[in-house]
């Protein structure tokens, strides 16, 4: 039963609805720290207040996803991370949840800003008890149960061990939904990779700045649904960390596209060179040429191996198809190209590495893929210059 009236959640849902739409910087963790310190130090910002302010945004990202919610069981770390899960339980019990928080670590270790939400708990008398399997399990058994990760933060950088990974395990073994505090506990915020064993999140609340890991590696798999606030921090306190990286997103790339001409014909919308399909690996080049010219490129050719000419006609037959051997050959086909794909079957002989040294020198923008990407860091690296190829209109996929 959905215990609280629409209007209390107003107000905070129209905030909501402001962070569902996702910055594109990336940063690293180290630098989202930096940021936290720069606005607490420097700039004189209550850090109880930004702790504040993440555990209320988690709470109604919480109750919006799943308002049928009756029973909380948070699972607190030792850190600020936690911190956020002590006063997400005080909201909960505040608006008449049953409340359980299960520590891995005890209480009395926190310090600053973590202990004071501790204290917030105390005050509003929620239970809290040390973790194990079974009371876990018994809270977990509940109906319309949520389950919320304050367990590990951004500064975790080697595998997850004891109460924490055995607190990780149980909870993912669980049928009940998984909020996460920032960032999954035991994902690295930088790689993406799993630290052993993760959280396995259906909703995950993160703060100030868009962590790589959460959109790297495995990240994706584990965060689940990503919803983000800035904590109202002002973007100035952003002007000298820079992002590692941007996060695409297709509807943006999509807009850029202008509407094509209604006179529009092959030799207007684009040339894309496609080399790839080594002994054995026809099958890539196939699904990579079909992709490409379905996408709308005006003019499509494949450079690959002799064996794959028939199956590549009967699947794809307006395809242009090329399978010499001779390299200045291959140079003029590439020269004519508006854009060049590498990798999709290229594998790793002697033949690869021609058509692969052959597309890095052409001058033209790359897609970078598969077997191209392994020749590159593997072998080809020393024989390219790399600040010229750092500075080209190339996209890796990896």
């Amino acid at each position: 039963m959905y215990l609280h009236s629409k209007n209390t959640l107003l107000l905070n849902e129209t905030l909501l609805d402001t962070y569902t739409n996702l910055p594109y910087k990336l940063y690293t963790a180290d630098s989202i720290r930096e940021i936290d310190r720069h606005a607490i130090e420097d700039l004189g910002i209550d850090g109880f207040d930004l702790m504040n302010k993440a555990a209320r945004f988690s709470f109604h990202a919480l109750a919006k996803e799943w308002p049928e919610t009756q029973n909380l069981v948070v699972l607190c770390g030792s850190g600020n991370n936690a911190g956020d899960g002590y006063i997400i339980a005080a909201l909960a019990k505040k608006r008449g949840w049953n409340v359980q928080i299960l520590f891995v670590s005890p209480p009395e270790r926190l310090q600053g800003d973590a202990l004071s939400a501790y204290q917030l708990c105390l005050t509003g008398k929620v239970t809290c008890e040390e973790f194990s399997t079974s009371t876990f399990r018994s809270c977990c058994n509940k109906e319309n149960t949520v389950i919320v990760d304050a367990l590990l933060g951004t500064g975790l950088n080697s595998n997850v061990q004891g109460l924490y990974a055995d607190a990780i395990l149980e909870a993912n073994k669980q049928a009940c939904p998984i909020l996460s505090v920032d960032i999954p506990s035991g994902l690295s915020a930088d790689t993406g990779q799993a630290l052993g064993i993760a959280i396995q999140a259906d909703l995950t609340a993160t703060f100030i700045g868009l962590k790589l890991g959460l959109f790297t590696g495995s990240g994706r798999n584990y965060a689940g649904k990503i919803l983000f606030s800035d904590l109202e921090l002002n973007s100035s306190l952003f002007t000298h960390i820079k992002p590692v990286a941007r996060r695409l997103d297709l509807k943006r790339l999509l807009s850029q596209l202008a509407p094509r001409a209604r006179d529009a014909h092959k030799g207007t919308c684009g040339h894309a060179m496609i080399i790839g399909g080594n002994l054995g690996y026809g099958g890539a080049i196939i699904l990579a040429a079909t992709a490409c010219a379905r996408m709308g490129a005006g003019l499509t050719t494949v450079i690959t191996q002799e064996v794959h000419r028939t199956a590549l006609l009967s699947a794809i037959p307006e395809v242009m198809i090329h399978t010499s051997q001779n390299m200045q050959t291959i140079e003029q086909l590439l020269s004519q190209a508006d854009v060049i794909v590498i990798g999709p079957g290229l594998g790793k002989s002697a033949w690869s590495e021609k058509m692969l040294l052959a597309a890095l020198t052409s001058q033209k923008p790359l897609v970078i893929d598969a077997d191209a990407l392994n020749l590159l860091a593997e072998r080809l690296t020393c024989t390219i210059d790399m600040d010229v190829f750092k500075k080209a209109k190339h996209v890796l996929t990896p």
